[in-house]
Parts: structure tokens; C-alpha cells; sequence
């Protein structure tokens, strides 16, 4: 009796720490939604796409074949499952994706209280939510966790997430279970995006290399180990492949699993200076400069506070602990007066080679210790997961654009060893110790503040409400454009007319509830490069949409300034022999740097 009593005591109080933890997190992350309402997409650029294809999905499309597509397809039926359900709107994925957003603050918050404590994991956690999920840091929207530019990007990392718990199942509770789990997982993120694949694939095969270093595990064992692992991690590949194979009538269809990974090899894609520019390839030796200094700053300004600290341990005055702590404070009270000329972004520039140390560092104690060895593997496992996660952008590191999913890992890692580890160094005093960790929460604190008074500023530019009663998004000054497109289209069109949006902008099909006949919603430079520009000149002909609409696009970021003119040349006269100016709204575009989108109609 006594013994049951005890339980249900433990049970109550780890029930009471997860609340301690979730509900502080439910309550910011509806604070948040409800502040950024309705402004997290963008009018014209990528989160068309995510609402457009799960519609045409249910619609009775296949994709791959009907609709051509880059990434895996998990989340484009996912979101399909989710129309079918609750109706097709903008509100049913910025919902789904504000509980996986709740979801993944949670698993942030849990995996952290692992590694360090509860206290640090409910930081990080907010310290997602704040910097990362409900953000914009360009003027271009989609970066965050609401209406992502690809869902396959949030749902793999997401899927990640879970997947570490299995990961720690495996390795702490030599739970076989967890091992079939963690292949699962992998299978699941190999059908989202390949950066995601890759990041969680390397981390898992650390986590499988900790057992295979276990001398009490014979050959065999390790040889069922790497069994498990990958036959589980071949059982949703080939589901998708088969489904898809069927609805596409052909093995086509299942084939474009592999397109996304087939294109991380082609090389008219990787040298567009667009992904130089994203990757920091297109000036290696400065940003390897930027990165180090980067680095040197971060790492120095924490190794002199650490100096610092040790020495006044050594030297428990009064007078002095009392100066260690004036000085804290004064370097808290420099940060928040200078805080507009603080420039946080380049700080995230060296965070690969922080990463590279701090894995180092948990390599180190791994092997040195025989404490702790689950937690540091499972540090370790992160950290893997971390730098993969980053190669993208490996030379231009930061939270904006990509690195709001490709960046977030890292940040994690860095902060909880800079709120957890760091002031608990064995040389510190209790006091002092405690000190550090309210500077670092400080100094963490203003970071967020930073992200969220530059997000707040794009925010209140997006005073254009754009769509219907039904349909509602807060937009910038494009918004004005789109809106009279959309009115213009409404008041020609009929039912079941059709309409192609180039280059970009198939928001504006979504919203006019008017199909593009063509597989190619998307007609940027690397769509063109991929899908080639013939096969698509040969699919309009085809399937001519009764409209278009030429939306302005400058894209001299891919070595190309205009569609028409400098890439899609052929097509773009196609569309001039077939095409009548319905009306012009704004300034014709893709001439100069004026806006306006162009509406045509078929002769």
C-alpha cells in the first residue's frame, strides 16, 4: 500500500513538472498566434504551393504526374487529409501547424529538461516559439512554422524531434522498439525533404554506432541492430512508391520520391548563384573570415565572463563578488541601451564552428566519463543532426530566410549550453554560478527581443487585407495588386475556366478557386532548368489556360533577371502569339523595377 501511495505521488508530481512546462508554452504560443494573426504567409511567393497542391490532391490530381513537385510527397497528402476533413482554407493548416508548432516547443522542452533541467528546457522551448515559429525576419513571409515555405521542411524536423526520443530509447534503454521506431521515422523523413533526410539519417547512424561500440554486443547482435534499422526504414518509402505507382497508372508516378535527391546532384541547379548566395558559396573566403571572427567573439566574450568567474570563486569576497555582479549588470544594462546597434544575426554566423566545438567537447566526456554517458551521446546525437542540418547555409549562417528551420537545432544547443553548462562549471561558486545563469538568461532574453521588435516592424506593414469573407490574409502593398486581379478574374471568368500565374503567385489560383490544366505551377528559373523548358512549352500547348496572369518578378538572384526575356524565352513568345491583354493592373511588368501584374486571356 505504501509503495502504490508512493507511486501515484511520482506519477502526480512528474504530471505537475509537465504541466510546469507545457502550459507556460500553450499560453506564449497563443499570445504569439494571436499577435501575428493571419500575416504569417506570403501574397505571392512559395505558401500558394501549399495550399494550391493538397486542394488539387483532393480534387483527384496525382502528384508528380498532374502536378509537377519538387519535395517528398508526406506532406503535401498529409495536407490533402486534413482539407478532406475540415474543409479547404488557410485556417485549417495554420491550425494543424500551430499544434505541431505547440508540439515540437513541447519535445524541444522535454529533450532539454533531459539534458539539462526543466528550467532550461522550458527557455528553449519558449525560445522557439519566440525566435523561430511565429517570425519574419525578410520582406518576403513564409519563414516560420505557420505557413512554412514547404511544409516537408517542418513536418522532417518535426518527425526529427520524435525521432530523438526513440533514439534515446535505443541508446539508454537498449529498447528494440525504439530501434524499429527510429527507422520508421527515417523512412517517414525520407519522403520529405533531403537536407532533413540526410541531417536525420547521420544522426541516427551515430546513435546506432554508440551500440555498435558496446563490446558486450557480438557481431550478430550488431548485425541485427543495422538489420532492423534499415528494413524498418524501407517500409514508407516503399508504400509511397507503390501508392503512387497505382494512382499514376505507371512506376513515373512512385519515381518521384527520388526527384528532390536526384536534383541535389544536378549541377545546373547548385551553380545558380541563388543557392551560392544561400550557402555563402558565392564569396568563400570572406564568409569563412566573417564565420571565424564570428566564432572568436562568441566563444571569447563567454571564455573572459568564464575567467572570471573562476577567479572570483577563487577569491570568495564580498567586495569582489559584489564588482562580478555590478560588472554583469552593466554589461546587461550596455546590451539593452545599445540594443539597436547590436547586429544579433551576425552572431549566428559562427555557430557551425561553435557546434563543431561544443561536439567536441561531447565526444570528450563521452569517452573520459563513465557518468553520464546516455545524456552525452545523446548530446552528441544532436549535434550530428545540428551541422548536417546547416550545411545548406553553411557559410551564411542565420536565422533569417532558411535558417528559421535549418538554423533552429543549432541555436537549441547553443543555448542550453550556454544557460545550463556554462555556469555550472566545476570551479565556480554556488552564488556565482547562479549569477551567470540569470546573465546568460539576460543576455538570451534580449536576443529574443531582438527577433520579435524586427518581426513586429514587418508585421505592421502588412496592412492590405487580401481574399474574401472566407479567405483572409494580411499582406504588404502587393496585396493592393493581387486583390484587384482577384476581382478582375472573378468578374470575367466562369465556372471551371482556367488560369496559369507566372513566373510565381499561385496564391492567386488558390484564391480565385481556378485550376492551372498544366502540371507546372511554378515557372522560376530552377523549376525551368528541372522540368526543361520544352516540356513545358509542349504541356501549355496541350492544356492552354483560358487566363494568365504575369506577375512582376525580378529573379536576378538565379543569374536571370526576368521570365521571357533572359529564361523561358520560348515560352514566353508562345504565350505572345495565343494571348490578349485582358487588362493591365499597376505597371507592366517584368520590365523595369515597377510592379503590376498583367492579366491575359486566350485568343
Amino acid at each position: 500500500m505504501g509503495d502504490g501511495l508512493r507511486n501515484i505521488l511520482r506519477d502526480k508530481e512528474r504530471i505537475g513538472q509537465q504541466l510546469l512546462t507545457v502550459l507556460p508554452i500553450l499560453f506564449c504560443s497563443t499570445i504569439l498566434m494571436a499577435w501575428s494573426w493571419n500575416a504569417w504567409p506570403d501574397i505571392i511567393v512559395d505558401f500558394g504551393r501549399e495550399l494550391y497542391v493538397p486542394w488539387q490532391l483532393l480534387n483527384g490530381d496525382t502528384l508528380y504526374t498532374d502536378i509537377a513537385y519538387l519535395s517528398g510527397p508526406l506532406s503535401a497528402y498529409f495536407n490533402a487529409l486534413l482539407f478532406s476533413v475540415f474543409g479547404v482554407s488557410i485556417s485549417v493548416l495554420a491550425f494543424s501547424n500551430f499544434i505541431l508548432a505547440n508540439l515540437l516547443a513541447i519535445m524541444i522542452a522535454n529533450i532539454a529538461a533531459y539534458l539539462a533541467d526543466r528550467i532550461t528546457g522550458l527557455l528553449v522551448g519558449v525560445m522557439y516559439l519566440t525566435v523561430f515559429a511565429f517570425a519574419q525576419y525578410a520582406d518576403i513571409g513564409n519563414y516560420n512554422f505557420i505557413t512554412p515555405y514547404s511544409h516537408e521542411l517542418t513536418h522532417g524536423i518535426i518527425l526529427s524531434f520524435i525521432g530523438f526520443f526513440a533514439i534515446r530509447r535505443f541508446l539508454v534503454d537498449k529498447s528494440t522498439l525504439g530501434l524499429y521506431v527510429t527507422g520508421l521515422l527515417s523512412g517517414l523523413i525520407f519522403l520529405t525533404k533531403p537536407e532533413v533526410f540526410f541531417a536525420f539519417f547521420g544522426a541516427a547512424l551515430t546513435g546506432l554506432g554508440f551500440s555498435l561500440l558496446d563490446q558486450s554486443v557480438g557481431w550478430w547482435g550488431k548485425l541485427k541492430v543495422l538489420l532492423i534499422f534499415t528494413a524498418a526504414m524501407l517500409v514508407f518509402p516503399l508504400i509511397a512508391y507503390v501508392g503512387l505507382s497505382i494512382d499514376a497508372g505507371s512506376v513515373a508516378g512512385g519515381m518521384g520520391i527520388f526527384f528532390g535527391y536526384i536534383n541535389v546532384f544536378n549541377a545546373d541547379i547548385s551553380s545558380l548563384y541563388y543557392y551560392k548566395l544561400v550557402s555563402g558559396f558565392f564569396d568563400v573566403k570572406g564568409n569563412l573570415i566573417t564565420l571565424v571572427i564570428s566564432a572568436t567573439i562568441f566563444i571569447s566574450f563567454f571564455l573572459g565572463v568564464s575567467l572570471l568567474a573562476r577567479f572570483v570563486s577563487s577569491r570568495p569576497s564580498r567586495i569582489i563578488i559584489k564588482l562580478f555582479y555590478i560588472l554583469l549588470i552593466m554589461i546587461i544594462i550596455g546590451a539593452v541601451f545599445f540594443r539597436s546597434q547590436i547586429d544579433w544575426s551576425f552572431v549566428a554566423r559562427g555557430f557551425p564552428l561553435i557546434i563543431f566545438i561544443i561536439s567536441g567537447i561531447a565526444v570528450f566526456h563521452y569517452f573520459r566519463h563513465e557518468n553520464g554517458k546516455g545524456k552525452a551521446a545523446m548530446f552528441i546525437v544532436l549535434s550530428v543532426f545540428s551541422f548536417l542540418l546547416m550545411l545548406k547555409i553553411i557559410l551564411f549562417a542565420t536565422v533569417f530566410h532558411y535558417g528559421f528551420a535549418l538554423l533552429l537545432p543549432s541555436v537549441l544547443i547553443i543555448a542550453i549550453s550556454a544557460a545550463y553548462f556554462f555556469p555550472r562549471q566545476g570551479s565556480v561558486d554556488k552564488t556565482i554560478s547562479i549569477g551567470l545563469r540569470v546573465f546568460v538568461v539576460a543576455i538570451l532574453g534580449l536576443f529574443i527581443h531582438w527577433h520579435i521588435e524586427r518581426t513586429g516592424v514587418l508585421f505592421s506593414q502588412k496592412t492590405v487585407i487580401v481574399g474574401n469573407a472566407h479567405e483572409r490574409i494580411r499582406s504588404d502593398w502587393r496585396g493592393l495588386y493581387v486583390q484587384d486581379a482577384l476581382n478582375r478574374l472573378a468578374a470575367v471568368a466562369e465556372q471551371g475556366d482556367t488560369l496559369a500565374v507566372l513566373p510565381e503567385g499561385v496564391m492567386i489560383n488558390y484564391l480565385a478557386r481556378m485550376e492551372n490544366p498544366t502540371p507546372y505551377i511554378n515557372l522560376m528559373p530552377p523549376e525551368v532548368l528541372m522540368f526543361g523548358e520544352q516540356k513545358i512549352i509542349d504541356s501549355f500547348k496541350r492544356n492552354p489556360p483560358d487566363y494568365m496572369a504575369v506577375v512582376h518578378k525580378v529573379t536576378s538572384e538565379y543569374g536571370y533577371n526576368y521570365f521571357g526575356r533572359d529564361y523561358a524565352v520560348g515560352l514566353g513568345d508562345w504565350i505572345g502569339r495565343n494571348y490578349q491583354v485582358l487588362e493591365l493592373i499597376g505597371n507592366r511588368p517584368l520590365v523595369d523595377n515597377k510592379y503590376g501584374i498583367l492579366l491575359l486571356k486566350k485568343m
